[in-house]
């Protein structure tokens, strides 16, 4: 195990951790790219070499077995479906991630002269301490990596009284394929944007109604069924705009809002939208880390369905499922399928409190300036208490963001742990014996003399002189 423990705190090791957990958990998200894409093959073929070298101690044959695999990973169809639940979820196949595969040229090299040379000189107690975290770092970071796609919403359409939804069906082009039909749309609607006016029937770029999962509502899209139907399913797909006699129409523009107006005359106003504060809310629980295409929230169809009460609006959401207008003008978020919309509880400032560990690092810098003030050493103690406090908190919270805990647990569980390393190093600081004891204070003196007595000189008067 001695052996072993100091190769898993290597620099190399312990960077590839680092690279793909930052990789995955901040460029993907916030920059993206296929040099961000290929970081995280990178950091992840070193990390599997290298730990698998350090076991079996053979590095070349190690690194084969680990490229043979990512080979096959990126290549061959099947494999990264079966591969999915140890990856925590399926990894997209691309030959040019092969390029990956040079940085075990170096990496390989490195630990077979590590292995001769018997490693860097590490006391065991340190070694073992840092080789646990590591070891744990490496596969959370490993498991969290992949990209699955998220479930999408890929056709909405009306037919009479149903309506139907399709979840993850093939897109090859803008439209949904479908079966054609003569069933009747609902009366007064169309997919056209002008109201009354039926269009002509949009072109069938997709795959088969076949392909994907189907759900039905016979409520408008209050609730819904899953069910896989025997034919395809009648009525036009919807489109970006649909129109009511009796509501007008509705539009979906730029992906995050819906915009109403009665009639072709008005102008266009929004009736549909999140606030900043819920757009932040929804971007801090995207747990899909490619670039937001595993959890995506975009407003792309609409359709009108009618019940009893008036005409119902329904616009796909992908990710989010629907959001639906109730005939009383009430907008309200809707499951369908594996489409669920996000919570949108919490305020988003309590994502900020995941940085309160490096405040506690500044602070630690206060305390030694304090301790050399003051030249205690209890205030130096405190000062790596605040240090090492900070750093563990700030990992801690790393490893919940890995394991893509809401922000709102991190940002608490941040705000707590912080607040008790802060208040052990006030007791800490103030508990301690000083560095330099204070100098002894001198003995009492004796009582100065009190006045003579009467007739007596006192020892500095002259005698008196006698004529």
């Amino acid at each position: 195990m001695g052996a072993r423990s100091q190769l898993m705190v290597h620099p190399v090791f312990t960077g590839a951790v680092a690279l793909l957990a930052v990789n995955d958990q901040l460029l993907k998200t916030y920059v993206g790219g296929p040099v961000v894409g290929k970081l995280s093959d990178v950091a992840g073929v070193v990390l599997l070499a290298w730990a698998l070298g350090v076991v079996t101690r053979r590095p070349a044959a190690s690194s084969l077995v680990v490229a043979l695999a990512f080979a096959a990973l990126k290549t061959v169809p099947g494999v990264a479906e079966l591969a999915a639940p140890a990856l925590g979820g399926a990894t997209l196949r691309d030959p040019t991630d092969l390029v990956a595969l040079l940085a075990l040229v170096p990496s390989t090299a490195v630990l077979r002269r590590t292995l001769a040379s018997g490693g860097a000189a590490l006391p065991e107690r340190p070694r073992s301490l840092l080789a646990i975290p590591a070891v744990v770092l490496a596969v959370l970071a490993v498991t969290a990596t992949s990209c699955a796609q998220a479930p999408l919403l890929t056709d909405l359409r009306v037919n009479g009284n149903q309506v139907w939804v399709q979840q993850n069906g093939v897109i090859v082009g803008e439209q949904t394929s479908a079966a054609p039909t003569t069933a009747p749309a609902p009366p007064g609607a169309t997919s056209s944007g002008t109201l009354g006016l039926p269009s002509a029937a949009p072109s069938s770029t997709r795959q088969p109604w076949e392909s994907g999962q189907w759900a039905v509502s016979g409520d408008a899209g209050a609730t819904w069924t899953e069910r896989e139907p025997t034919a395809a399913p009648g009525g036009a797909p919807a489109t970006r705009q649909a129109c009511a006699p009796d509501v007008g129409c509705f539009r979906v523009d730029g992906g995050r809002l819906v915009e109403h107006r009665a009639r072709e005359s008005d102008p266009w106003r929004t009736t549909f939208a999140f606030t900043s504060e819920q757009e932040r809310r929804l971007a801090l629980r995207n747990n899909g880390r490619c670039n937001g295409d595993a959890n995506r929230f975009e407003l792309d169809r609409v359709a009108i369905a009618r019940t009893g009460a008036g005409p119902v609006v329904l616009v796909s959401a992908n990710s989010e499922g629907l959001v639906r207008r109730a005939p009383d003008g009430t907008w309200s978020r809707v499951a369908v399928i594996d489409c669920r919309p996000t919570r949108l509880s919490g305020p988003s400032w309590v994502s900020s409190l995941v940085f309160l560990p490096i405040t506690l690092l500044a602070y630690s810098l206060v305390l030694v300036v304090l301790a050399g003030v003051r030249r205690r050493w209890s205030w130096s103690t405190a000062a790596g208490v605040a240090a090492l406090g900070g750093i563990g908190v700030l990992a801690f919270t790393f490893v919940l963001a890995i394991m893509s805990i809401d922000y709102l647990a991190q940002g608490v569980t941040s705000l707590v742990l912080s607040v008790g390393v802060f208040v052990a190093s006030l007791v800490v600081g103030r508990s301690g014996e000083p560095d330099v004891p204070p100098s002894p204070r001198p003995p009492p003196g004796p009582p100065p003399p009190g006045p003579p007595p009467p007739g007596v000189p006192s020892s500095g008067a002259q005698p008196p002189q006698r004529s």
